[in-house]
């Protein structure tokens, strides 16, 4: 059938080939693809061939094959149809009706029966171009698992901010009544399925699940509505241990411990609202909190073995006088007493004439000072001032560290932390099966809450490894005020008198004290 003639040559189709037929020579290709754009179903496959028939002028050659009506066309994931009507826009105006037919055929030859864009085919339909014609459902995923827990404490102290000495406070433990909620879960959703532009069903993922991690020896799961809760079993205060939520014993003294309590012996948290009495202890495994306004006077000693101890209004000792933290000691000030703590002592305000030993010292406030007495720490002490106008003797022994070995230490910490992580999570997983199926073995569980005290005490020695191998140096001692006469910062053999200074960093490399202005 004969598409096209001029005086050079003629277009025709053998069923779908398209031939060109020369009569004429030296065509331009250019005139020629103006021809061929009044024709958009023929589609041009042997360049070189035609070029060369248009040339010579000779002979009779295939030069392509003609494209179908309506083409369409699916997306891999069968979520779009797309179609071109290969007409010229004129041709589309004149015999809409017809051509609309013909996408319809199309879409039923192609088995396209879902998401099909009517309006598009009633009105819109394009001359030429793809255009999109029928989009699927896109199957929406299920929610994840949401957990939320009662909000633990905040360890970290507040002071005003121009550091005078009205305010020291923290939120130190957060107490719980039996049948308290501590915690919630929101379960997964199943998620929405999606269809196909062919009518397939695409499956939605159901969200993840997510455990409501606490210790069932203390808190009891409960149902509200749809979602899983968590209620205590007993009066306490809330911990997290390795993300695990429980309820710590917690005794509570309401008044002063002295003559009507006796010394204090517990195992477990103690909160004292007054103050301890001269002459009188308390000795816990856990945290010790002291929150009377008055602080502590001339007690004997304090002392937690396993926690921090917090004492809100500060200390006003005698030589005998001991506050001792397994971990972290925040107190608002210290005068005449021994502080000791394995990590850090947090101090608001100022120390004066104390005996401390610890691995880190902050003086928190921007006119904070140390007076008098002998400081031994380990790693790094930061205070605004060392001495006073009085040139009481003062003196920071600055024992520090071994980065090598402390890099060493931190690489086998980090294995231990990995291989203990990868088998509580697996025992984690096992645990919410048995609890879903209701058959829960205690030994797994007491397993489980070993490795996540380990842990848990893994995870507080990582933080302290850290912080140190950040510093350039073996230990320091950070002056960011001044430092009076008679101060001594000493590190075995080496005395540097910080008076002869002033404000700086005082470090420790090679074994050796060095002195450097801050910013240098």
């Amino acid at each position: 059938m004969e598409i096209f003639r001029n005086e050079t040559f003629s277009l025709f189709t053998e069923q779908e080939d398209v031939w060109i037929a020369m009569e004429g020579v030296d065509y331009s290709i250019h005139s020629f693809n103006e021809i061929l754009k009044q024709y958009p179903r023929i589609q041009i496959t042997a360049v070189v061939a035609l070029r060369k028939a248009l040339q010579t002028g000779e002979g009779k050659h295939q030069i392509g094959f003609l494209k179908p009506i309506v083409e369409c066309q699916l997306s891999k994931d069968e979520m779009k149809a797309s179609i071109r009507i290969n007409c010229s826009s004129n041709e589309l105006a004149q015999q809409y009706q017809e051509y609309k037919e013909e996408v319809l055929k199309q879409l039923k030859e192609k088995k396209i029966t879902y998401g099909i864009l009517e309006q598009k085919i009633e009105s819109d339909l394009e001359a030429n171009n793809w255009i999109i014609i029928a989009e699927g459902k896109e199957a929406v995923n299920g929610n994840q698992a949401t957990v939320k827990y009662i909000e633990g404490p905040e360890k970290k102290p507040t002071i005003n901010e121009n550091g005078t000495a009205d305010y020291y406070d923290m939120n130190f433990v957060v107490q719980v009544q039996q049948g308290d909620w501590v915690g919630e879960k929101t379960p997964p959703s199943i998620g929405q399925d999606g269809l196909t532009v062919t009518g397939r069903k695409v499956v939605a993922k159901p969200g993840k699940n997510a455990p409501l991690n606490f210790d069932r020896r203390v808190i009891k799961a409960v149902e509200n509505g749809r979602k899983n809760g968590s209620s205590t079993k007993k009066e306490g205060i809330i911990e997290f241990i390795a993300g695990k939520l429980t309820v710590a014993n917690h005794l509570v003294v309401h008044g002063d411990v002295g003559i009507e309590t006796g010394n204090i012996e517990f195992d477990g948290h103690v909160t004292v609202k007054g103050t301890v009495q001269p002459g009188y202890s308390v000795n816990a495994s856990r945290d010790i909190a002291i929150v009377g306004n008055m602080g502590i006077h001339h007690c004997e000693k304090i002392v937690s073995t396993e926690g921090d101890i917090f004492i809100k209004g500060g200390i006003f000792g005698s030589e005998h006088t001991m506050v001792k933290a397994g971990k972290n000691l925040y107190l608002k000030h210290g005068n005449d007493c021994i502080l000791e703590a394995d990590e850090t002592i947090s101090v608001g305000y100022y120390i004066k004439g104390c005996h401390v030993k610890c691995r880190n010292i902050h003086v928190t406030s921007p006119k904070g000072s140390i007076i008098g007495g002998i400081v031994h720490v380990e790693g790094m002490l930061s205070v605004s001032t060392l001495g006073n106008r009085m040139e009481k003797l003062t003196t920071i022994e600055l024992s520090g560290f071994d980065p090598l070995q402390l890099e060493m230490e931190y690489m086998t910490l980090l294995n231990n932390y990995k291989r203990l992580l990868q088998s509580s999570e697996q025992k984690k997983g096992t645990i919410e099966k048995m609890i879903e199926e209701s058959v829960i073995k205690d030994d797994l569980q007491t397993k489980l809450d070993k490795e996540l005290r380990e842990l848990n005490k893994l995870e507080e020695k990582r933080s302290r490894f850290e912080t140190w191998l950040k510093l350039n140096n073996e230990g320091q001692v950070h002056v960011t005020l001044h430092a009076f006469p008679n101060t001594i910062i000493k590190s075995n053999d080496r005395i540097i008198r910080p008076g002869d200074h002033g404000m700086g960093l005082y470090s420790l490399s090679k074994g050796r004290l060095h002195y450097s202005v801050e910013g240098d």
